[in-house]
């Protein structure tokens, strides 16, 4: 793995991510990131005095998704980004599938009604299905599954809130 200093397209997802956890801090702190430039994979990672964020983001990152979440069957991984900072952690996650929108919409939201996530938006959207919704124990879920030639292209976001954010 080589370090990158460019602005390249690469890393702009993680820079956002960085960006955002440090939203509202009034205190300095460092950062850096890699590509990899075999696999593609960036890994950003930045550190103030209120926390660390850490953040992987490429097709071959393994997937790390909160307890009661797993990835729809037989579908295919296209990108992941896992984050773990202060607050909480969680994953952004593409996949692709030979099934329909309305199964990968009701795959997850039976995952997410067991993880104890009250859903609350299940929309139709042109022919694909987004739904949402988070628990009391601080589990965010959404997903949007949208038809592609091939059957259907999902991007999952779940995340979890820390018990104890001060202690990280």
């Amino acid at each position: 793995m080589r370090a990158v200093r460019s602005t390249s397209a690469f890393a702009w997802p993680s820079a956002a991510l960085l960006g955002l956890s440090a939203c509202g801090s009034e205190a300095a702190g460092e950062g850096a990131y890699t590509i990899d430039s075999n696999s593609g994979e960036i890994t950003a990672s930045a550190q103030t005095a209120e926390g660390s964020t850490a953040v992987r983001s490429g097709a071959l990152v393994p997937v790390d998704l909160p307890a009661g979440f797993t990835i729809y069957p037989g579908a295919k991984v296209i990108g992941n980004t896992v984050f773990d900072q202060r607050e909480g952690r969680g994953a952004f996650v593409t996949i692709e599938s030979a099934d329909t929108p309305e199964q990968i919409a009701a795959f997850y939201t039976r995952q997410a009604r067991a993880a104890g996530v009250s859903v609350e938006m299940q929309l139709p959207i042109n022919d694909g299905r987004m739904v949402a919704g988070e628990s009391a124990q601080g589990i965010t879920f959404s997903l949007m599954a949208t038809p592609v030639p091939a059957g259907t292209q999902a991007q999952l976001s779940v995340g979890e809130t820390q018990a104890n954010p001060a202690a990280n």
